[in-house]
């Protein structure tokens, strides 16, 4: 389990440096554990999401960032993707980049 401490700390960092931090896990570089953010990621996993599936089939949300979402979740949440089909978050949202 997570402790609620560690859960403000994640809070507290911005988006794009929890993603960096979930490639890195994903890619298997990642020393230390960040404020227990691969236990409490894994703890937001449902059937048939894994590490090998982020950014395919999984990410974290547009507004809260250590929320683990499928992808029609993440356009409910804000996100849209570009011509190209990669996620990117909409301008209306109110994430910390």
């Amino acid at each position: 389990m997570v402790s609620e401490k560690d859960i403000k700390n994640l809070r507290e960092i911005n988006r794009r440096k929890i993603r960096y931090n979930l490639f890195r896990i994903r890619d298997g570089q990642h020393e230390f554990n960040i404020f227990n953010l691969k236990k409490y990621i894994e703890s937001q996993f449902q059937s048939g999401m894994s590490w090998p599936l982020f950014t395919f089939s999984w990410d974290v949300g547009v507004t809260d960032h250590i929320k683990v979402v499928t992808f029609e979740e993440w356009v409910i949440d804000g996100g849209r993707t570009d011509d190209m089909g990669i996620k990117i978050p909409s301008a209306f949202t109110k994430q910390h980049m």
